[in-house]
């Protein structure tokens, strides 16, 4: 097949050395999900093949007959994990999807939909930035398929990572009539995870009604409008709320969404403004935690891990019991630093902080035992968590390459499909 290329074709578009992307569509049908013969994506690693001096890596793989009855849908879904996007469904098909028919990475139609603003931001490199809402106000989206104007972030005063974006979805483009509704969606994404594959938690989260940490709701009636009846999102008063991943308030609050029409408009206000949130964990979960005074929601006291809002520079009163799960309780630690080693401890809201009461043993040893590490967010990742084992990063491609082999479809390699996919390749290149 190589000599078939015309040697002026650009082939490595980014100049490092490999072919940016190779298809093979395959004669025949797919077998089943995670199967040699299902379409995907995946990194030539086992086989040295070459087009006009280039290294072949990053390929798709296709079967021509589920490509004819399906459409371009997959051609499309499995092209963008060669640009570096993540799938956005559960492998563990546990009924949950945090993105749902809104997306292309959790689900491929004929013709395909719009990739998600904030997908098209951070892997497609399509939208430049995402400009951030920083004041109340009324504000208006142009729909997703239009060029400019057509998404918002803005940060939740609760969390140091977390945020969410807004965009809106509008029905009457070849790519997008067969959306589940139109109007605006409000989504949460925590940049500490790559993708949901392996979620939850999910680095995307389409907000719904009915939808909890736990339970899916209805992601098909994600969409607020006027026309609805779905005009308003927050902590207080609304189905569902702006919970964040780890199920305490977002500090979002955005109401009095606008009719479908050339644009929407919405709302923006910030009643959590000069707040800050404390989240509390353990190295035992389900430890229970004194906390005084209660916050701004009427909060207090809590089993791990849990947040609570406090008014800046308010000072709060941790306690915590002596034991733990049968272990002794050691030192508070700080957003990662010791803090105190006594149960009783105080913080003052200066900032968003995170208050871990360590039990058993010192947490330097614990780390360097136990394997527990900081998440970029507020929480811990526990030794005894299984989210530590499924957060495992698969065996690293070349350095010089510096991409990622993301792969749709399965997640039982590397190992035997692409080598049983040498002697297929070898052949045609």
């Amino acid at each position: 097949m190589s000599s078939q290329i015309p040697t002026g074709l650009n082939i490595d578009g980014d100049s490092d050395g490999y072919v940016d992307n190779v298809c093979f569509i395959i004669d025949g049908d797919p077998t089943g999900w995670s199967s040699l013969l299902w379409p995907h994506m995946w990194s030539l690693y086992s086989v040295s093949a070459y087009i006009n001096a280039k290294r072949v890596w990053t390929y798709n793989f296709q079967l021509q007959n589920s490509t004819k009855s399906s459409g371009v849908g997959v051609l499309c879904h499995e092209m963008f994990h060669s640009l570096g996007a993540p799938d956005l469904y559960h492998y563990s098909m546990d009924g949950r999807h945090p993105v749902y028919t809104w997306g292309l990475m959790e689900y491929d139609s004929n013709p395909p939909r719009h990739m998600l603003s904030y997908m098209k931001f951070k892997y497609g490199h399509w939208i430049a930035a995402i400009p951030e809402i920083t004041t109340p106000g009324t504000y208006t989206l142009n729909p997703l398929s239009s060029a400019t104007n057509n998404c918002y972030k803005i940060a939740s005063p609760l969390s140091a990572t977390e945020y969410f974006v807004v965009e809106y979805r509008k029905r009457g483009t070849t790519f997008e009539n067969s959306l589940p509704g139109e109007g605006l969606l409000v989504m949460r994404i925590n940049p500490a995870y790559n993708g949901n594959a392996n979620g939850p938690p999910d680095e995307v989260y389409i907000y719904r009604p009915g939808g909890t940490t736990t339970l899916d709701g209805t992601p098909g009636s994600a969409n607020y409008n006027a026309t609805v009846g779905r005009t308003a999102i927050n902590d207080t008063t609304t189905n569902p709320t702006s919970f964040l991943t780890a199920g305490g308030p977002g500090g979002l609050s955005i109401s009095a969404v606008g009719a479908v029409g050339s644009t929407i408009s919405f709302t923006v206000d910030f009643p959590y403004a000069g707040t800050k949130a404390l989240n509390v964990t353990a190295t035992n979960a389900g430890t229970s935690i004194t906390v005084t005074p209660n916050d701004i929601l009427g909060h207090g006291s809590g089993t791990t891990d849990f947040s609570r809002t406090y008014l800046a520079s308010q000072v709060v009163t941790l306690a915590a019991p002596a034991t733990s799960g049968g272990l002794s309780f050691q030192k508070w630690y700080l957003d990662g630093a010791e803090h105190a080693a006594t149960a009783s401890t105080t913080v003052t809201m200066d900032a968003i902080h995170t208050a871990l009461a360590a039990y058993g043993l010192d947490l330097g040893e614990a780390v360097d035992n136990t394997a527990l590490t900081w998440e970029r967010g507020p929480g811990l990742v526990r030794a005894d968590d299984d989210r530590l084992q499924r957060r495992r990063r698969r065996p690293e491609r070349p350095d010089h390459t510096q991409r990622e082999y993301l792969r749709h479809d399965n997640r039982n390699r590397p190992g035997d499909a692409p080598l049983v996919l040498e002697d297929l390749i070898r052949t045609q290149l």
